[in-house]
């Protein structure tokens, strides 16, 4: 590898391209980005393109992905918490968007830097998909649109939105990622979890996808991301640069 390039650490396997085939359930547009409270989703079974079959419960949706946790692999259970995900419709192929995936996890693993591991990338056109590491039960996640909200009810001030080790937590998550040279297209609260309690509290990356060495995009569809952030044409938190925030 060049000097930009990380050792590859998420193992990829490519296989004939083919469009995706997953149940119409699968691919429900109305696919909601979080499950109502109390909303339990059906298992469903999956066929992927590598010839594994899957127990996949829906999780969430995004703009460009979706997300399922994983039940079971060939009737086995996964070994270790993971969900999967693959791509929605989009401007980005899904092939494109979960190398991507796999690069930023490559990236932040080789620095050290605290996020939820891809450990595997299947990259098959359309069917594309990857295996990344589940939140744990003690991981904090946030909701931006929750925190507003909160803000707007209790008029609380922006700054008290995130606990004091929230808030420390997040600081020195942004700083390591300027000082090991790394940049993020999607640092908002959305994409970061907290680990730990107190001073011990730590946070780290939810989606890789955005993720790249400074200086170095990784695709072109990195390249289109960056320009709408920094035109403000992106859905994203801005682009952390050497620790500064553009």
């Amino acid at each position: 590898p060049d000097a930009h390039t990380p050792a590859p650490s998420v193992r990829r396997t490519v296989v004939e391209p083919q469009p995706s085939h997953q149940p119409p359930e699968f691919l429900d547009i109305e696919f909601p980005s979080e499950l109502p409270d109390g909303v339990v989703p059906p298992i469903r079974k999956w066929t992927a393109p590598d010839g594994r079959v899957f127990e996949l419960q829906p999780r969430g949706r995004g703009n460009m992905s979706r997300v399922y946790d994983v039940k079971s692999i060939d009737g086995r259970a996964p070994p270790e918490p993971l969900v999967l995900k693959d791509g929605v419709p989009s401007n980005f192929p899904a092939q494109q968007l979960m190398e991507d995936v796999a690069h930023g996890s490559d990236v932040l693993k080789e620095r050290g830097i605290l996020h939820l591991e891809v450990k595997e990338a299947v990259l098959a056109g359309d069917s594309s998909y990857v295996l990344q590491q589940r939140a744990g039960p003690g991981d904090v996640l946030l909701s931006r649109d929750d925190l507003l909200r909160q803000m707007k009810s209790t008029g609380a001030a922006r700054q008290d939105m995130l606990s004091p080790h929230q808030r420390r937590a997040a600081a020195e998550l942004y700083d390591q990622l300027g000082r090991r040279g790394v940049a993020s297209v999607d640092a908002h609260v959305d994409n970061v979890f907290f680990r730990g309690e107190g001073l011990d509290m730590r946070a780290g990356i939810l989606d890789t996808d955005m993720t790249f060495e400074l200086g170095h995009l990784s695709s072109a569809r990195m390249e289109e991301m960056v320009m709408a952030q920094m035109t403000g044409g992106g859905t994203g938190g801005g682009v952390w640069l050497g620790g500064q925030h553009g």
